[in-house]
């Protein structure tokens, strides 16, 4: 019950501070900035690796996105940073449940509202591309913008996601990827098969481009 009272109060208290404090000592890269630019103002799927969240979280603040987070202690901790950091969330997971939140994300599209997807969370396999946001954009009527990012120095965690935790100080990068449009129904695993690949292979340019070691 305290941990369950408390971590909450400590994350939305205390998280905000340390993505922010982390953020902006870094020297960033912001790269494909027109493929950001062909979607402003319009609603759509905003998709990246779990892994990346936190570098990510410091450049979407206060951007007005729902970010899709779990119903779990883990998905209220999120909650309770991604509300303090001028964003929403919407509660729910594709796996367990699915059709009721991506009908609610469906419904935000279609009223002008973008949604923030990790497609291999929340809990893998890791760069596994998982069709909830494809299958949320088509609903919507709304276009897939994926993005990843990296960072030279890194502390980088033992979990299923290879957490990125960035060093202060050090160059990071974003890449934007070009938009995709929502997807035909059975169109619907060619098109996840393809973001899977450019996205994953992004990443590992960026990755190999800053030094950063996933492995080993």
């Amino acid at each position: 019950m305290i941990r369950r009272l408390v971590l909450p109060w400590l994350c939305g208290t205390f998280g905000p501070w340390c993505i922010e404090s982390i953020g902006s000592n870094l020297r960033w890269d912001i790269r494909g900035q027109e493929h950001q630019a062909a979607v402003s103002g319009r609603a759509h799927v905003l998709v990246f690796w779990h892994a990346r969240i936190l570098l990510l979280a410091y450049h979407f603040r206060r951007s007005g996105y729902h970010v899709l987070v779990s119903e779990n202690l883990d998905g209220e901790l999120i909650a309770r940073v991604v509300s303090r950091m001028g964003n929403d969330s919407l509660r729910g997971s594709t796996s367990r449940g699915g059709s009721r939140v991506l009908l609610s994300a469906a419904r935000l599209l279609r009223r002008g509202r973008s949604i923030a997807f990790t497609p291999d969370g929340p809990r893998g396999p890791r760069h596994q591309f998982q069709a909830g946001a494809l299958i949320a954009a088509r609903l919507g009527g709304a276009p897939i913008l994926p993005v990843t990012a990296s960072v030279e120095r890194a502390i980088v965690f033992r979990s299923w996601d290879r957490f990125v935790l960035p060093r202060g100080g050090a160059r990071a990068i974003i890449q934007f990827l070009p938009p995709v449009p929502p997807a035909q129904k059975n169109d619907l695993e060619s098109c996840r098969a393809a973001l899977e690949t450019s996205l994953a292979a992004a990443t590992d340019r960026l990755d190999a481009e800053l030094g950063l070691r996933i492995d080993g």
